[in-house]
């Protein structure tokens, strides 16, 4: 690949970092609704609790798709740099 190939291909990862970032927020939103979901579920009996166990389920769910989604933006991040770094000094 030749630098402008390789800024190229920066930038488009990029994009699409941007768009694993809004999904890290997507699931930390949910995960807290979940929360509340549970924290209110486990205060009753019968159907609510029950409702409160799968509000846990569901929680921990979203936060381990959040920490993977996560490590992909930090993994991701620095392959954007190395590209740039391998661009700029086929540049020089």
């Amino acid at each position: 690949m030749n630098s402008k190939e390789l800024s190229i291909e920066a930038s488009l990862q990029a994009k699409e970092i941007k768009k694993l970032e809004k999904w890290l927020r997507m699931f930390l939103s949910v995960s807290s609704i979940f929360l509340v979901i549970a924290y209110w579920g486990m205060q009753g009996e019968g159907t609510r609790f029950v409702v409160g166990v799968t509000g846990v389920v569901f929680t921990v769910i979203c936060i381990l798709l959040a920490a993977v989604i996560n490590l992909g933006i930090k993994k991701g991040r620095a392959n954007v740099r190395r590209m740039l770094k391998l661009a700029e000094k086929e540049n020089v």
